[in-house]
Order: C-alpha cells, then structure tokens, then sequence
C-alpha cells in the first residue's frame, strides 16, 4: 500500500506535468488555427484586389509596370507581406512578385494547373494556401491566368519562438512546483504521521502528552480532535479505575454481611436463623437492585438501550410513576404535592421516565420533611417538570457532584440513581440539573430543586 506521500506528491506531479502539456498543445491548436485563419483572409483579400488591378491594367495595355509598383504598395502595407502574385502565360512565369519566400518555378506551374478555389499544400516545409485565377475570359488573352500563395513562414516561425519561451517557462514553473510538491506532502505526511504516532501512544494508554501543531486549519482541528479524545479517554480511564473500586467496595459489604450470617448459620453460632435469613434476603435484594442499575448504566454506555420516544399527557404519565413510589412515601409519611397542567404533553420512553421519576422521587422523600413538591409548566417553548422536597437538602459543595456514579450523600444508597437519571434524561433528548435555592428566581421553601426540561 502506497504512503500518503507518494500519494501526494505522484498526484501533484502528474497534475504539474499534465496542465503545462495541455497549455501547450492548446496554445498551439488555437495559434495554427490563427495562423491558417489569417492566411486564408490575406489570401482572399490579395486575390480580390490584384484581379481588379489586373484587369485594369491589360484593358490599359500595361501589363509590367503597373503591377511591380501594386506589388510593392501592397507588400509595405502588409496587405500581402506573405502572399507571392504570378501571372502565367502558356505555362510559363511572365510576371512574378517577391514577399520573401522563394518557390522554384516548376511548382507555381504545378499549382497552375489546379483547379481548387483555395488548395492548401506545404511548400518549402510550411503549409501554404494556394488558389489560381484564370484570365482566358479577358478578350484577346488565351492560355494565361494569375497564381497566388501565401505562405505561414512568418506564423510558423514566431509560433516555433513563442513555444520555445513557452517551453522554457513552463519548464521553470515544473522545477518550482516539482520542490514545492515534495515539500508539501512531506509537511502533510510528517503531520499525519505525528498524529499517527500521537493516537498509538494514547491507545497504550499514555495520556500525558499532548500533540501540537499550526500549520494550517485542517491540522490544527486535527490535533484538537486528537487531544479532546485523548482526555475523554483519559477521563473515561480514571472514571473505570474508580468505578471498579467503587463497585468493589459496595459488593463487599453485602457480601461480607450474606457470608458471615450464612457461616453463623452452617456452624450453629447462631440462635436466630429466621433473622439471619432476613438479613441474607435484604442483602441479596440490594444486590440485586445494584446489578440492574449497573446493567442500565451499561446499556447506556454502550448504546444499546433501544429508547422509544412517544408523546404523553405529562400529567397521565406522572401519576402512572407515581404509583410506583406510592408505597415508599407513606412508610416514611410524606405527603407528594403534584400540580401539572392537564393539556401539558411531553415526548419520552415511558420506561425511562419512569426510572427517573422513581429515583428523583426516592431521593427527595429521604430528604423531605413533610412533603415532596411537583410542578410542571411550559417555559421559552420547553415543558419543565420541577421536583423538590421541604427538607434540609444537602451540601451545597455536593451538588456540582450529585449526577455523579457512586457519588453518596448523607442519605444516600449506591450513587447510582440520579447518574442513571441523568443518562435516562440524556437518552429522550432532554436534561435535568439540581439547582439551590438562592440560585432559583422561583419563591419556595426548599433547599434544592431538580429540574427536568423536555424537548
């Protein structure tokens, strides 16, 4: 497989070699075109006038004089500068002009006898124009007539001058475009090559580095792209270093707790097997809950969550989650507040709107006092759902870190709830972020609010 500089730089010598050709040969089809166009015209015009002349001068009985000084004028105004005027008679020259361009007698007897109007033929290797005007239909003249040819010598010469300079300059713009190609696909390649090097070092995990580079926009984007992967990768590194520590720590505890009692139980130690049965089947109901919410996070990490997005009445849905929760806010007593528009609508996956609502819900009955708040309203075209609770809410340092995975607070179970709410609202197009009182324009007695925008 060829490098991406001898891609380049064949690519760019091709095209330096190609267009200067293509210059050329065009240069020349419209120049010979030029050439052949105007000694047709010169022809024809010398032709038109030298017959008139012609004519006068054999009605007037001058047949030399006349002619000589009509060639002469004719050749100083360059009316026929390249056209050589015969008179014939009997097949032999009587008259003869002179522009220059000398053709054996032998031949203007051959063209003589042709019987084209114009004929085209290379004499003295450069195409000539020829054409022969009979003068038998003049009284008293027999076996005489006029031959003219115009020769492209003067054309063809400063064509053949023209393509040498032209030649010659196209050959200085190849050279320059020939050291300015491989200096630029080097400085590609090399910058590529960087970048290259750059993504094998982040994909062995160096991330300390970071690639630099302004050689022109397309690169520096580049090297921006690179260095903006390498510290998500980076980010995402350390977040799987803390995630297994994390999960570590939070199965060992529960398994810790199932493995003593099941090893209370096996050696007779304890007495009350119906109570360590309980705390074995609440430790494996943790689990259990903490391996689903694993599982969810996974999904959304790797995208295989497969979202449904519907539209429902934001009300209807509401009271559907809520019953969910129902159970958990009268164990703790705390009264749900829900004030929602009935024509209110909202687009989401019923199945994630669920998880969100249950686990900000859950989360605001262990801070709540007395009551957990619900509001939903349209704001600047987005339907809004506001959720807060009457408690003493958290630390205001903690709430930059609450949609963090196994971020706890004072209250909290694995750190996993609101991490999965926030993917959930993520994954239906839409966001939620926690804000503290003194940050809110709305009037309430509540330490901090989630606000849930759909799109």
């Amino acid at each position: 497989m060829r490098t991406i500089y001898k891609q380049l730089l064949s690519s760019m010598l091709a095209i330096s070699v190609a267009v200067p050709i293509i210059i050329l040969v065009i240069f020349n089809v419209v120049m010979t075109n030029n050439i052949q166009t105007t000694a047709k015209k010169e022809l024809s015009s010398t032709m038109t006038t030298m017959e008139k002349l012609v004519q006068t001068s054999y009605e007037e009985g001058d047949s030399s004089e006349l002619l000589t000084n009509l060639v002469a004028a004719l050749t100083s105004t360059k009316l026929s500068g390249n056209t050589n005027f015969y008179i014939l008679r009997n097949e032999n020259i009587s008259f003869k002009s002179d522009s220059g361009f000398e053709i054996n007698d032998g031949q203007i007897i051959k063209i003589s006898k042709s019987k084209k109007d114009i004929h085209r033929e290379k004499i003295n290797n450069y195409q000539c124009y020829t054409s022969v005007v009979s003068l038998d239909n003049y009284e008293g003249v027999k076996n005489a007539s006029m031959v003219f040819v115009t020769n492209t010598r003067n054309g063809t010469d400063n064509l053949v001058n023209s393509n040498v300079i032209l030649m010659v300059i196209i050959l200085i713009c190849m050279i320059v475009s020939v050291v300015f190609s491989v200096k630029l696909s080097k400085s590609i390649s090399n910058q590529i090559m960087k970048a290259c090097a750059y993504a094998n070092e982040v994909g062995n995990g160096i991330f300390t580095n970071k690639i630099e580079g302004q050689s022109n926009k397309e690169i520096e984007d580049l090297y921006k792209s690179l260095n903006h992967m390498a510290a998500k990768l980076k980010a995402n590194d350390e977040n799987q270093k803390s995630f297994y520590q994390n999960i570590s720590h939070e199965f060992r505890n529960p398994l810790m707790s199932i493995q003593g009692y099941a090893e209370g139980i096996e050696s007779g130690i304890l007495s009350d097997n119906v109570g360590a049965a309980s705390v074995i089947r609440q430790e494996s109901i943790k689990l259990n809950k903490m391996v689903a919410e694993l599982l969810t996070l996974s999904k959304f990490d790797s995208k295989m969550y497969n979202v449904s997005i519907e539209k429902f009445n934001a009300r209807e849905i509401m009271l559907d989650a809520l019953q969910r929760i129902k159970g958990i806010a009268l164990k703790e007593e705390i009264d749900i507040d829900m004030e929602i528009d009935k024509q209110m609508s909202i687009n989401i996956d019923e199945d994630l709107f669920h998880n969100v609502i249950l686990n900000i819900t859950s989360n605001c009955i262990r801070y709540a006092k007395k009551q957990v708040f619900i509001r939903g309203y349209v704001r600047d075209g987005k339907n809004v759902i506001e959720i807060y609770d009457d408690g003493d809410g958290t630390i205001e340092k903690n709430i930059p870190h609450l949609f963090e995975r196994f971020y706890k607070g004072e209250k909290g179970n694995f750190g996993l709830g609101l991490a999965i709410a926030k993917e959930a609202m993520e994954n239906m197009n839409g966001n939620i972020t926690a804000i503290p009182n003194g940050e809110s324009k709305i009037p309430g007695n509540y330490k901090i609010k989630f606000l849930l925008c759909f799109s």
